[in-house]
């Protein structure tokens, strides 16, 4: 439930954001020009801090407990939103209101992700991939139906409507982690116990020693080790511009076709729902895929990807696009699941910090792409998916380079037991 509705709210802050900068840059008076300069400015504000605070606020969390991170993230974020109400008249205005929100939740998704890795990892890799595969399921539907919410909101009332919306969900967050949630100390004694269980049983069944060897598993080949940033990096450099510069693009470039007469931004919201559907069957398949498969997955991804976006740019065609959406989302959820899954099942200790990391490549990402597109949507809005398309295509050539140059044997985690020696 927190991860759903952790991400209906980036959903959500993103897309009106979004619609939201255009509508004060047209109410300032800015030229069409200077409007696509501020809508890649505003999208900037994630990538601006969420490159790092995940480490940072992932760490911490690793002290503090799960619960108070979460609900101090919370508390944070309906203060941005009310301010964004009550306070912002210029783009600048919403640019710091989105670095803001990827602040508080940098205290948020490491911390969720990590939990759901502590307390199943004791029940074995099948038990420990089901549930980290249900965690990206929850968040993608809820990412999933924020932009429609918006796009409904925006069709029925208006975009301000959806801040509003925004700082009651983050109370029901907070209702939730404090009545469901457990302390620190709590945490600690609940994966103790089933670990040990879990050992318990394990040694009845096997007639094991009490001491029995441990298992650690690492890393056969560098290639892995590139996968675990070039996943999350690719995954937001891509979506970035999809769930930031898209809604503002397609309210003023997107060619309605057969859905003559529709709401742009209504449209916007079901083209970024078809994607987010996508990617929510590829992470039901996740907690079911065969180590095997993700090598290829890794390889081919990106291709398709950046085929899709391809089609966006040639292509701004309602029609057309919600056949390309939906593809693209399935092979992005391919994507960012097989690094999550590899580096969660190869994480023993730290897990706050190990996911926190993971999404700081997200950051990474969602920086460098809107950064970029501050430069070159100006003279085109459409450049922005001309640059994701070329780095999918890109990507997908040099991690399949890097295989080949890497390969001296299966490139596939490798359990290590130490001998009789302790070796």
């Amino acid at each position: 439930m927190l991860s759903f509705l952790g991400d209906v709210q980036i959903g959500l802050f993103s897309f009106a954001v979004s619609l939201y900068t255009t509508i004060m840059a047209s109410a300032l008076g800015f030229s069409p020009v200077e409007s696509a300069f501020w809508l890649s400015i505003v999208a900037t504000g994630w990538g601006a801090v969420y490159w790092f605070a995940p480490i940072i606020l992932g760490h911490l969390s690793d002290k503090i407990g799960r619960k108070f991170a979460l609900l101090m993230g919370m508390a944070i974020f309906i203060v941005v939103n009310v301010l964004v109400l009550v306070a912002a008249w210029h783009p600048f205005h919403l640019f710091l209101a989105f670095a803001a929100s990827a602040a508080c939740f940098a205290f948020y998704y490491p911390v969720l992700g990590a939990l759901s890795s502590e307390i199943s990892e004791c029940q074995g890799s099948t038990c420990h991939s089901q549930v980290v595969s249900r965690f990206m399921v929850s968040w993608s539907i809820g990412l999933m139906l924020g932009p429609l919410i918006g796009g409904t909101f925006d069709t029925l009332f208006n975009h301000v409507i959806a801040f509003w919306f925004l700082a009651g969900i983050s109370i029901l967050i907070s209702v939730i982690v404090m009545a469901c949630l457990p302390s620190k100390p709590e945490l600690v004694m609940l994966v103790h116990a089933v670990n040990q269980n879990h050992l318990d049983n394990h040694q009845h069944e096997s007639g094991a020693s009490t001491n029995p060897p441990k298992k650690s598993v690492t890393f056969s080949r560098p290639f892995l080790r590139v996968m675990l940033f070039s996943m999350p990096f690719i995954f937001s450099f891509m979506n970035q511009i999809y769930f930031a510069v898209f809604p503002g693009f397609a309210v003023d470039n997107m060619i309605l076709g057969v859905f003559d007469g529709a709401d742009p931004s209504f449209m916007a919201g079901m083209l970024v729902f078809s994607l987010g559907f996508g990617r929510t069957v590829t992470f039901f398949h996740a907690g079911k895929m065969g180590k095997w498969l993700r090598l290829p997955l890794v390889i081919l991804s990106p291709l398709v990807m950046g085929v899709a976006t391809m089609i966006v740019y040639f292509f701004p065609l309602a029609g057309v696009l919600l056949v390309a959406f939906p593809v693209y989302g399935i092979f992005s959820g391919y994507t960012f699941s097989t690094g999550l899954l590899t580096l969660m099942e190869s994480s023993r200790s730290g897990k706050g910090l190990k996911a926190g990391f993971y999404e700081a490549a997200v950051g990474i990402g969602t920086l460098l792409s809107t950064f970029v597109s501050i430069f070159i949507s100006p003279s085109n809005p459409s450049n922005p998916f001309l640059l994701s398309s070329i780095t999918g295509l890109v990507t997908s050539g040099a991690m399949f380079l890097a295989y080949l140059s890497w390969q001296k044997g299966p490139p596939s985690l490798v359990e290590k037991y130490p001998d009789e020696s302790g070796r």
